[in-house]
């Protein structure tokens, strides 16, 4: 089974950050287990180089774009970084704002920040299409991982992903979920890691193109629980969105 990873986010986010080695050298061991287990263990890497601006983690208006102030992470850094993780191939995600780009209707009722990870997932499955093409094969698991994700969330990987292939090949539609830490029933923790058949990985990212009817429909039926109120804020979206 081959079995491939997005790392998608800011290179400087995270403590350490991705291009510390302290952070990307656990990261490659962990990749390492996976790949002597299973055909494959690829990463390719889409990533914002910018470091921006500590922001609040629930605003929920628009962005506004940065670029022109955000001063970029060292190339030495990422020359490091990327020596390290090796991927198949890296992007620097584009600084451009989606919200400032006609995608008002998601930026109006979910985080505005999380469209612009969503847009990430796209590009990366973009990357691995390409690769896939020039191989002449396709992968059959795909991971979203964080730029940020810690690795020890998951210190057993080749055995957790043995079990995600088994049940993979019972259900392809069925999709594993590793949350970071314990926030209740929010959703919003659980863009750390997912990881998902290659025809389902696609679906997940098509939510960028869900309907502003769609998502008016989906905030009025959570409109009035206001114990789901703050979980709306982005990956219950991909569940409604995978369940329509």
């Amino acid at each position: 089974m081959r079995i491939v990873h997005c790392a998608v986010g800011l290179v400087a986010h995270g403590n350490p950050p991705i291009y510390d080695r302290r952070a990307y050298d656990p990261l490659r061991r962990w990749l390492d287990d996976l790949r002597s287990s299973f055909e494959t263990s690829d990463l390719f890497l889409h990533a914002d180089l910018a470091e921006w601006t500590q922001r609040t983690r629930f605003q929920e208006s628009p962005i506004r774009c940065e670029a022109q102030s955000a001063k970029n992470v060292s190339e030495a850094a990422v020359a490091q970084m990327l020596q390290g993780l090796q991927p198949i191939s890296f992007v620097a995600a584009s600084q451009d704002c989606l919200c400032d780009q006609g995608h008002d209707c998601g930026c109006s009722f979910t985080l505005a920040r999380w469209w612009q990870q969503v847009r990430k997932w796209r590009g990366c499955l973009q990357q691995i299409a390409r690769h896939e093409a020039r191989m002449g094969w396709r992968y059959d698991l795909v991971g979203k991982l964080r730029t940020n994700f810690d690795p020890a969330e998951i210190p057993r990987a080749a055995a957790v992903y043995s079990e995600v292939a088994r049940l993979h090949t019972a259900d392809p539609n069925r999709v594993f979920v590793q949350r970071l830490g314990d926030n209740g029933p929010c959703y919003w923790t659980l863009d750390f890691l997912w990881v998902a058949g290659r025809e389902t990985a696609d679906r997940l990212a098509s939510v960028l193109d869900a309907p502003c009817s769609w998502q008016r429909c989906l905030w009025r039926r959570y409109a009035n629980d206001s114990a789901s109120l703050n979980c709306m804020a982005n990956e219950r979206m991909l569940v409604e969105w995978l369940l329509d």
